[in-house]
């Protein structure tokens, strides 16, 4: 019988975030299918505290990493990866994008928001300020596509990278994000109260925060808008401005719950929310809970004449695209006034529809059966990347 390959993930991290629940979530599954896997961390970092109990290895950044081994990361600090001494040349390397911009740097003194609401200068940025670094990079990208040495965890990731970088039309592998928990399916009725409760799901901060005031400015602005609460479930810098704007529109119930637990949140908005906004693994949140969930997209600057879309009308796993971007590329296609009618008619099935696409797409299992199949395919060397960063 044929050995598994040994995985490493390497993202050193002393901060819990996105990434890191991932890799660890992704980590763990792949040893009870008989992968030895390895992340590589901090003394002090926090992958220990996310693996208690299972058979991941945690090894600190100084030590060695095996020669059969495929390293899993996201395409960022490649400059002090490149230069590690502790990879053996022939290891195998498969850049998974998680972000967008992963891959792109921006002036330290710029606020990122204002580069990122810019795209077209923020190409320009990378390709004149840090030409070196940009055509270094995309001869990476096209060398590690070429071996099957990058999966993207959807369709916008591979588009912005494509046209950034200029990649050509290389076919790419998508590995995407996979939710957390998935409800077991039952016979309830989708009941709608008589006063609706809608949800808003995500970070008080950065790019989330445009469409969240749009949101508000809609509901605030409806005829019969007394008929609905909306519930802000996060925190963060941005909270006082949000709160500030919301004010303006005194016939809106508008609550703030701060952050609920992660452990809690799943049967929080499945016994308190009738429709959801949210991006990203929030969004998978509310469709594994058999909410209707209205996928958002992000913005770093205002957002006007926006329209919404259904979690199941997304395509290639795209949980959020960047509205900065090519804008009249994104065509959704209801009002936030049709949304609330149609969950005031058909909650059930729609709350389904997310449900069952998340099921289809996005649990840990196909997930992970889609990273199993990369991590087989991947032949793109250390040594390789080593002479290109």
């Amino acid at each position: 019988m044929k050995t598994k390959r040994s995985i490493y993930f390497y993202y050193p991290s002393k901060v819990l975030g996105g990434a890191e629940v991932l890799f660890a979530t992704v980590a763990k599954a792949l040893t009870i299918r008989g992968f030895d896997v390895t992340i590589v961390d901090h003394t002090d970092g926090i992958y220990s505290l996310l693996t208690v109990d299972s058979d991941v290895k945690i090894i600190g950044v100084n030590e060695p990493i095996r020669r059969d081994a495929i390293i899993i990361l996201p395409p960022v600090g490649l400059k002090k990866f490149s230069r590690l001494a502790t990879v053996d040349k022939n290891a195998k390397v498969l850049f998974w994008f998680i972000h967008p911009y992963n891959g792109l740097k921006i002036i330290p003194r710029i606020p990122p928001d204002i580069q990122y609401s810019y795209p077209s200068l923020l190409r320009r940025i990378n390709k004149y300020i840090f030409p070196r670094y940009y055509h270094a990079f995309r001869e990476l990208m096209k060398m590690a596509m070429k071996n099957n040495g990058v999966t993207f965890m959807d369709e916008e990731n591979y588009f912005i990278n494509r046209e950034f970088f200029s990649l050509g039309n290389e076919q790419p592998t998508y590995t995407p994000i996979p939710v957390s928990r998935l409800l077991e399916l039952d016979d309830k009725p989708g009941v709608v109260r008589t006063k609706i409760t809608v949800a808003y799901i995500g970070r008080l901060s950065d790019f989330k925060i445009p469409i969240l005031k749009y949101i508000i400015s809609e509901l605030g602005l409806l005829e019969g808008g007394s008929q609905v609460r909306l519930e802000i479930i996060g925190d963060g810098k941005s909270k006082g401005d949000v709160a500030s704007f919301a004010k303006r529109y005194v016939g809106l119930e508008v609550v703030f719950k701060g952050a609920i637990p992660h452990s809690e949140l799943s049967g929080y908005i499945r016994k308190n929310v009738d429709l959801l906004f949210a991006m990203g693994t929030s969004a998978l949140e509310g469709g594994a809970m058999m909410i209707p969930t209205c996928l958002l997209d992000a913005s770093y600057s205002k957002v006007s004449n926006y329209k919404f879309r259904w979690l199941f009308q997304t395509t290639g796993y795209t949980l959020g695209r960047m509205m900065n971007y090519r804008r009249k590329r994104i065509i959704n296609q209801y009002t936030i006034a049709e949304m609330l009618d149609q969950v005031r008619v058909d909650k059930r099935r729609l709350g389904l529809e997310c449900y069952r696409y998340v099921r289809a797409h996005h649990t840990l299992d196909v997930v992970v059966n889609k990273l199993e199949l990369a991590i087989t395919r991947g032949d793109f060397s250390f040594k390789v990347l080593k002479t290109i960063i």
